[in-house]
């Protein structure tokens, strides 16, 4: 139990181990492989991802519901800069390459105005695939959470080069 917030925050050995048992499993990485499989899923659990490479096919298929952020840009940009080392090729084989998929699948906006079902029982599986976005959200929320962190006298200042990568991991 953390003291400052008062949530359950624990180390853990595994991915997996992890998302065990949770309500909600949201994938923030910088990988461009999947990152979640398909056996780790339980019974009425949500999976959301910033990234399509996060999450692969199979996980996918395990789920009874899947919303996209939008069709109109189906194909995840990388925004790998030119040179970097260690990337995988497998992430240009995904399911996000595939057209067909991404035409089935619903976007937000469909759910949100209520021309889909949303989940039907406590026990379906669901996915939002955020493919597309700009970052500005994150970055307006930081922001927020940085002012109210001085504003606590919280934190401390970080380097920049420590959120900046030459290599992928």
């Amino acid at each position: 139990m953390c003291l400052k917030t008062g949530a359950n925050i624990r180390s853990v050995e595994s991915p997996e181990e992890c998302v065990r048992e949770v309500d909600i499993i949201l994938a923030a990485t910088s990988s461009l492989v999947p990152v979640i499989r398909p056996e780790w899923l339980s019974e009425g659990v949500h999976i959301s991802c910033i990234k399509a490479q996060e999450v692969d096919e199979a996980v996918l298929n395990t789920c009874q519901r899947i919303v996209v952020h939008t069709r109109v840009q189906q194909k995840q940009i990388d925004n790998i800069l030119p040179g970097t080392k260690y990337i995988p090729q497998e992430h240009e084989q995904g399911w996000w390459n595939k057209e067909s998929l991404w035409e089935s699948l619903p976007e937000l906006s469909d759910l949100i105005a209520g021309r889909i079902a949303g989940r039907k029982n406590e026990k379906e599986i669901t996915c939002f695939v955020n493919n597309v976005g700009a970052g500005l959200q994150f970055a307006a929320l930081g922001a927020l959470i940085l002012k109210k962190a001085g504003t606590l006298g919280l934190g401390r200042e970080l380097p920049g080069e420590w959120f900046s990568e030459d290599v992928h991991p």
